[in-house]
């Protein structure tokens, strides 16, 4: 058997193939940092929400938000950049590739006009969670990264929507 497969017995008795980190647990560490992170998404969408702001500290917030969701959504990139690192030359050159896309992407929305760029990392936190969360079903990241992916996914989306509603 293969170093990227286990055996697993149901109560059934028959035995499935499953990749090996599959059935690891989440690292406590992973889940407290992923949650923690999210509190700067958090932080300025409710500010928006329910503080009266004058135009600075709006304009503050808007900027502290889509800067920290630009960081963000590089690191998450770097997954992938790290994937590549082990990888067959063939497929590290696609990896290394398509690794700078949410990068570059976040860049872009920075420069856009606030709600636009609001919505343009939105679809983009989207579009990376799900191929972090395809990728994990795969076998090709640890499934406990596609749960995390899953929950950091909604709730950074559904903060990214909220706060381009709140923007003019």
């Amino acid at each position: 058997m293969s170093e990227l497969q286990s055996e697993t017995t149901t109560t059934a008795g028959t035995v499935r193939q499953t990749p090996a980190h599959a059935a690891e647990r989440m690292p406590p560490a992973a889940r407290r940092l992923g949650f923690l992170g999210l509190l700067p998404f958090f932080g300025p969408a409710l500010a928006l929400l329910l503080l009266d702001l004058d135009a600075d500290a709006h304009a503050f917030l808007v900027r502290f938000a889509l800067g920290y969701g630009a960081v963000i959504l590089s690191f998450l990139g770097g997954v992938r950049w790290g994937q590549a690192l082990g990888a067959p030359a063939a497929r590290a050159h696609v990896l290394f590739l398509i690794s700078i896309l949410p990068a570059l992407g976040a860049w872009v929305a920075v420069m856009l006009p606030p709600r636009i760029a609001f919505e343009v990392l939105c679809m983009a936190f989207i579009l990376q969670g799900i191929w972090d969360i395809v990728d994990a079903r795969r076998g090709i990241l640890p499934g406990w990264y596609g749960r995390l992916r899953l929950e950091l996914t909604i709730a950074t989306a559904l903060f990214l929507a909220v706060a381009s509603f709140l923007v003019s």
